[in-house]
């Protein structure tokens, strides 16, 4: 996929997985969280690390800032911001696939617990920029 794909697939995730302010909340308390599975200590397990703890705190600006310096390429931070916003953060499922510079994982949204497919690539060169970060249905 292009990068345009992929901001294509963020935007129409972001628009399939939010919910109306208006939406009725449940009434019963969300069931216990599994732990999250151990990323591996690669340059893609460390790279998603600190991406997961920038996006998943929901500050814009912490996002921004981790974008452009882990992933300068980015060609839009906004679409990054409205998929967090959209989906109040995104927890770790499973790992499907790992290797020391791709990872695919089965996560789920915070908000509406839609589980979606999630594919990082970095560079194999240090400082090991993102390549993709992308979220499919």
């Amino acid at each position: 996929m292009t990068k345009l794909d992929w901001r294509i697939a963020a935007i129409a995730l972001s628009c399939l997985i939010a919910t109306p302010a208006t939406a009725q909340q449940p009434t019963s308390p969300p069931a216990a969280a599994q732990p999250a599975p151990d990323l591996p200590d690669t340059p893609i397990g460390r790279m998603t690390r600190l991406y997961f703890e920038a996006s998943n705190g929901g500050d814009p600006e912490r996002i921004r800032a981790f974008l452009t310096e882990h992933f300068p390429s980015a060609s839009n931070q906004e679409d990054f911001i409205a998929v967090r916003e959209r989906t109040q953060g995104i927890d770790i499922v499973s790992i499907t696939s790992a290797s020391d510079t791709r990872l695919e994982l089965q996560v789920k949204s915070r908000r509406s617990g839609t589980p979606m497919r999630m594919i990082l690539i970095v560079d194999q060169s240090p400082p090991h920029h993102f390549q993709t970060i992308g979220l499919m249905l």
